[in-house]
């Protein structure tokens, strides 16, 4: 709006200095090697319709210079592509604008050798192509912005990622999935290639073969860019003992280039997430298992990254830290691709949008849980059988879960109905009724697990 009331400015004052003039209603017409306009207009109207003209064109390349900001991923170039098309209209002098050293040309003060109505003809073209540049910088600006809501502006891509260790263990065999935001539980035993293919997606090791992806771009090529969307946790507790909890967040806040302000908002932030505002000027050689986890979980969480990866982010939690923690992290989940590896099946139970169960390196099932649970339909069982049968069951038949109660343990089973009557029939001395059981996230876990 200053710029436009500065180029009015710039006209009355160019007009006034060419003419003389002291009459406002002196009709165009009546300039120097001007042709008449269509209409007999004043110069008071004249000057008023082209001032909307000009209002209405810059508000529109004020949209495309906002648009262009949210759209292009550097800022820098958005800022100065955006001046380029709010600037270069005004020095071609569409928007009839008389530079300063024409104001005592004797001339009207559009474009040089233009008349009143090509003038005229000019600005509405003016007005068109900024409009049009606003519509379209606006819708493409806006797709950013839903994207970004949904999560659809970011991809994971892990394509046929193997690695293997000195000793000739395949650790990892052609591990394939594509990732947007959410929570992924990866499951699998100790051993699984978990830890590895979290360290192959950090950086921290080199596959043998295969490659990992952001949005179609190889993270081998993305260097910085790709480590300031990240954060990780390990398993292992590699901390600074003589450290304090702030003194180990600020630490790792100069590390990941976070300004000083910010990292103290978002360090009193965190500290307060995993509830250890208390215990920020303690040394961290003092701190239980659990504490440990929850400063290790604050500083993954630094650099507020669009990329998470936990590495058993709730071991040695007390249920109440657990739950708060799990809590905290499906929250976090909308803008974020985060994956949580565990084999914990309670931890990514209630929280995960899909479900990747890996064993010695293969991926054996990718999924949502509902999915997998429905494929355990005719599979899950239970029965009240008498204490002391409850040994016979043990090797014989796939254990979920025994609960104990005023009659004698109920006994969860997983398999086929017809094997387990059989089973049952020659392991426990007196009658039983195996009743059909809904499957949860576990007995998918041992049953794949088992079944592999």
């Amino acid at each position: 709006m200053m710029v436009t009331l500065g180029m009015f400015v710039s006209k009355v004052f160019s007009v006034r200095a060419m003419y003389g003039f002291e009459d406002w209603n002196i009709p165009v017409q009546s300039f120097a090697a001007a042709r008449q306009v269509k209409g007999n207009m004043t110069l008071m109207q004249f000057l008023t319709v082209n001032g909307v003209l000009e209002v209405a064109g810059v508000c529109c390349l004020a949209f495309v210079f906002l648009s262009l900001t949210l759209w292009m991923k550097n800022r820098m170039y958005a800022i100065l592509l955006g001046a380029a098309v709010f600037v270069l209209p005004l020095l071609l002098g569409w928007t009839g604008v008389a530079f300063p050293w024409e104001y005592t040309e004797n001339r009207v003060f559009f474009f040089p050798y233009q008349t009143a109505e090509e003038g005229m003809a000019w600005q509405w073209l003016y007005l068109v192509f900024a409009a049009i540049a606003a519509g379209v910088s606006i819708m493409f600006a806006w797709k950013k912005c839903q994207n970004r809501r949904r999560g659809g502006a970011m991809k994971l891509e892990i394509k046929e990622l193997s690695k293997s260790y000195k000793k000739g263990k395949r650790a990892l065999d052609a591990f394939s999935a594509d990732l947007t935001p959410g929570v992924y539980g990866l499951l699998g035993p100790n051993g699984a290639g978990k830890s590895t293919l979290m360290n192959l997606l950090t950086g921290n090791l080199e596959a043998d073969s295969g490659q990992v992806l952001v949005d179609g771009k190889p993270t081998s090529q993305m260097g910085a860019a790709y480590r300031e969307m990240l954060g990780y946790m390990p398993q292992q507790q590699g901390l600074y003992d003589n450290f304090t909890a702030l003194e180990f967040l600020r630490y790792f806040a100069s590390l990941k280039g976070i300004p000083r302000k910010e990292a103290k908002k978002r360090i009193d932030h965190l500290l307060k997430v995993v509830i250890l505002e208390e215990a920020k000027n303690r040394r961290l050689g003092g701190f239980s298992g659990g504490m440990k986890q929850r400063v290790l979980l604050a500083q993954a969480l630094l650099n507020d990254p669009r990329i998470l990866i936990l590495d058993e982010p709730t071991a040695g939690l007390d249920p109440k830290e657990r739950i708060r923690i799990r809590n905290y992290i499906s929250e976090i989940s909308q803008d974020k691709i985060i994956l949580l590896a565990t084999h914990v099946v309670s931890d990514v139970e209630c929280i995960a949008r899909e479900i990747l169960l890996i064993k010695d390196g293969v991926l054996l099932a990718w999924e949502k849980p509902e999915g997998l649970m429905s494929q355990m339909e005719g599979k899950v069982w239970e029965v009240s059988i008498p204490a002391e049968d409850l040994s016979e069951l043990e090797g014989k038949c796939l254990i979920s879960n025994v609960h104990v109660t005023k009659d004698g343990p109920k006994v969860r089973l997983l398999g086929e109905r017809e094997e387990l009557m059989e089973i049952l029939s020659k392991s426990v001395n007196f009658g039983f009724l195996l009743e059909r059981a809904e499957a949860n996230l576990e007995d998918v876990y041992l049953w794949r697990i088992r079944e592999e």
